[in-house]
């Protein structure tokens, strides 16, 4: 009984729970953004001004996505300002997932 009684007083162990892997959709504005990134080449910075020239949206839009790209690693950060706007690179999981996006669409 008395192991009965300490049972009900410790919560039970989270591993029984499932745990699922969070799941990232990307719209069509961020893998345009992503393609424009990867077109310009490694190592070499863009920021949303730059991108919207390319897009018809405003910077705003273009910042948000991608925003939502380095928060998912796809782009990383980089020091400076571009008119009040960060800038960013692609990364390295941003390199190699263009590139089996690139070679999926080839095939």
């Amino acid at each position: 009984m008395l192991v009965l009684k300490l049972r009900e007083l410790y919560p039970r162990r989270a591993s029984s729970s499932i745990i699922a892997a969070p799941m990232v959709e990307f719209d069509d504005l961020d893998l345009a953004v992503l393609r424009s990134a990867a077109a310009r080449g490694p190592g070499f910075t863009t920021s949303a001004p730059e991108i919207a020239d390319q897009l018809p949206l405003r910077p705003s839009q273009i910042q948000r996505s991608l925003d939502k790209l380095n928060k998912n690693k796809m782009l990383e950060s980089v020091i400076g300002s571009t008119d009040g706007f960060d800038n960013y690179r692609l990364s390295q999981l941003g390199t190699a997932f263009v590139a089996q996006w690139q070679q999926g669409a080839a095939s």
